[in-house]
C-alpha cells in the first residue's frame, strides 16, 4: 500500500495486519526512512491521493477501486477520497523513492 500521508500510513499499519492488508509505505516526512516497497513490486493499493494524475508518472494503469468511507461523521482529509490499485512500473522504486515519490507527499 501507498500513503500520501504518515497519519494514512500509521493508521494502515496499527489496523492494516488484522484485516490482512499489506504494509504501508509513504515517502512523506519521516515515512520515507522506514524504506521503501521491492523493486518488484509493481501492484499497489494507494489511499490519500485526490487525483489519480500524480500516480500515473509512476505505473502504466491507474483505476479508482473505491472510496474511503469511515462509516461515522469525523470530518478529516481521508473520508471520500479515491482508494486506487496502481499496476506496472516502467521504473523501480529503487529509482523514484527519493526524488519523486518523497516530495510527492
Amino acid at each position: 500500500m501507498l500513503t500520501a500521508n504518515y497519519g494514512e500510513a500509521g493508521a494502515l499499519a496499527r489496523y492494516g495486519p488484522a484485516r490482512g492488508l499489506p504494509r504501508a509505505y509513504s515517502g512523506h516526512n519521516s515515512m520515507a526512512a522506514f524504506g521503501r516497497p521491492a523493486d518488484d513490486a509493481d501492484v499497489v493499493i494507494a489511499v490519500g491521493w485526490a487525483r489519480a494524475d500524480r500516480l500515473r508518472a509512476w505505473f502504466t494503469e491507474v483505476t479508482e477501486a473505491g472510496r474511503v468511507d469511515q462509516r461515522v461523521a469525523v470530518d478529516n482529509d481521508e473520508n471520500g477520497l479515491p482508494i486506487f490499485v496502481c499496476r506496472g512500473m516502467p521504473r523501480p522504486w529503487s529509482q523514484i523513492w527519493q526524488t519523486e515519490v518523497r516530495h510527492a507527499s
